[in-house]
């Protein structure tokens, strides 16, 4: 599955899978051409900003950039949390994401994002997911 792929499935179906959560998402597409993608979630009165990088590579050379480039956007944008977004994450990926501070979702129905005030943590498939 290639990026485009990805980003034309969460742009179908995401944000009717939160919603069934009470979570709204708003996707927009970034200006800066170095960034993937922007989410945004709220939940009740709470929202928090997103800035996801597409990994579309199974490959841990692959992934491992992306958590790179991850860590140095979350520096530059301080107000956005980053997350990491692929087609399948194995939690030795889910783990390393955690350990280095950034959030996932996958196609698959495995997610987490923890802000404050703010958690969703679920393993395995979502009904439409994947």
């Amino acid at each position: 599955m290639n990026k485009a792929e990805i980003k034309s499935y969460l742009f179908r179906n995401l944000a009717e899978i939160l919603k069934e959560s009470g979570i709204f998402l708003r996707i927009a597409e970034p200006k800066a051409s170095s960034l993937d993608i922007i989410l945004e979630l709220e939940y009740e009165d709470k929202s928090i900003k997103l800035l996801g990088e597409i990994c579309s590579s199974l490959h841990f050379s692959h992934f491992y950039q992306k958590i790179e480039q991850l860590k140095k956007l979350s520096h530059q944008k301080p107000r956005y949390y980053p997350i990491l977004i692929a087609p399948n994450l194995s939690s030795e990926k889910q783990s390393i994401c955690k350990k280095s501070g950034i959030f996932y979702l996958d196609l698959a129905g495995n997610i987490f994002i923890k802000a404050k005030n703010f958690l969703i943590d679920r393993q395995g498939e979502i009904k439409g997911f994947g």
